[in-house]
C-alpha cells in the first residue's frame, strides 16, 4: 500500500491506481460509476478520437486490433469493436438483427460513411472469403448452368449445405453404374 488515500470522499483506503483504491478503481471500469471522477479522464469521445488518423478515404483506427485486423476499444468498463463504437457515437444505433459491412474492405477504418448496416448474410457474400466466391458462380466446373432446375443442395453429416449441378450428378451416377464417360 501507498502512503496516500484513495480520492473518493471519506474513503480511507490506500491507493491502487489513478489516485483510487482498488474496489472504487474496479467500480469506475466495470460499472462506469465515476462519482465526481468526470475529470480524471478525458470524456470517450475525446479519448476514442484520440486513436483515429483521418484520412481524405479512411480513417485508420491506432488503437488496439483484434487478430483479423479490427480495432479494439474499451469503453464503460467494456470491450466494443471501434468501428461499431464509431457508428453509434457518429450516426446512431445499428439496426437489431444487422451488422456493419466496411464498404471499403479495410477493417481498421472507423469512418462512418464506410459502413452499412446490412444482414449477416449478406456482409458475407460481399466479401473475398470462398463462400463469396462459390456464391458468385454462376455455372459449375464443367460449365453447365447454375438454374434452378439444373441445381440441388446437399448437406453431408457435420458439414454444410453444399450446391452441385444435376447434369454433372446425373454424368456422375452414369459413369458409377454403366462404366459410361463423363464427357
Amino acid at each position: 500500500m501507498s502512503n496516500s488515500t484513495c480520492s473518493f470522499n471519506e474513503c480511507e483506503r490506500g491507493t491502487k491506481a489513478r489516485g483510487m483504491c482498488l474496489m472504487h478503481y474496479k467500480r469506475f471500469w466495470n460499472a462506469g460509476d465515476f462519482q465526481g471522477h468526470e475529470t480524471m479522464w478525458k470524456p470517450i469521445e475525446e479519448r476514442f478520437m484520440s486513436y483515429v488518423t483521418q484520412s481524405p478515404d479512411c480513417w485508420e483506427w491506432s488503437g488496439t486490433m483484434t487478430p483479423k485486423g479490427y480495432g479494439h476499444f474499451w469503453a464503460h468498463g467494456s470491450p466494443v469493436m471501434a468501428h461499431r463504437f464509431s457508428y453509434e457515437l457518429l450516426v446512431g444505433p445499428i439496426p437489431s438483427g444487422l451488422t456493419l459491412d466496411h464498404l471499403c474492405r479495410n477493417h481498421s477504418c472507423v469512418n462512418p460513411q464506410h459502413l452499412e448496416p446490412v444482414t449477416r448474410g449478406e456482409n458475407v457474400l460481399r466479401g473475398e472469403a470462398p463462400p463469396a466466391h462459390n456464391a458468385r458462380k454462376t455455372r459449375c466446373p464443367r460449365g453447365h448452368e447454375y438454374t434452378p432446375e439444373n441445381t440441388a443442395y446437399g448437406r453431408k453429416p457435420g458439414r454444410k449445405t453444399y450446391r452441385m449441378c444435376k447434369k454433372c450428378a446425373h454424368l456422375r451416377y452414369r459413369r458409377k453404374r454403366y462404366g459410361e464417360p463423363m464427357d
